[in-house]
């Protein structure tokens, strides 16, 4: 697979500690190698770029120490995300997965991180899935 065929999907929004999904996402632009990359504030989204072919979401997780490939649902649904959504990000990727078969590689970066302290790491594991 061409690694410039990827979407790269962060959650977040601009409230302290999920900003930082936000954050990331301005100094990702442009700075690496994707068919398309957005910020989104809603997980109903997703249901939009079910026909991508390798998306790869960002969502900040708090128990982690460092940026964290999730390669299924399962275990990204241990962790607790940030969300200001009653509906968080981890149960409606779980609901996709049953319904539509689809499977989703999740990067998690730590709640807390400073970005200028994360971003090499995060663009080394977005550029190796």
């Amino acid at each position: 697979m061409e690694k410039n065929n990827k979407t790269i999907l962060c959650f977040g929004s601009v409230h302290e500690g999920d900003k930082l999904a936000f954050d990331l996402h301005d100094m990702l632009k442009g700075n690496i190698v994707c068919k398309k990359i957005a910020k989104s504030e809603n997980p109903f989204e997703l249901a939009s770029y079910l026909e991508t072919d390798h998306l790869v979401i960002l969502d900040v997780v708090k128990g982690i120490e460092k940026v964290t490939l999730f390669n299924n649902v399962k275990d990204f649904k241990k962790t607790q995300t940030v969300t200001i959504h009653d509906l968080d990000l981890g149960f409606v990727l779980k609901l996709l997965e049953e319904a539509d078969g689809k499977k989703f590689k999740i990067v998690g970066v730590p709640y807390g991180a400073k970005k200028e302290d994360i971003i090499e790491e995060v663009k080394r594991i977005i550029s190796s899935v």
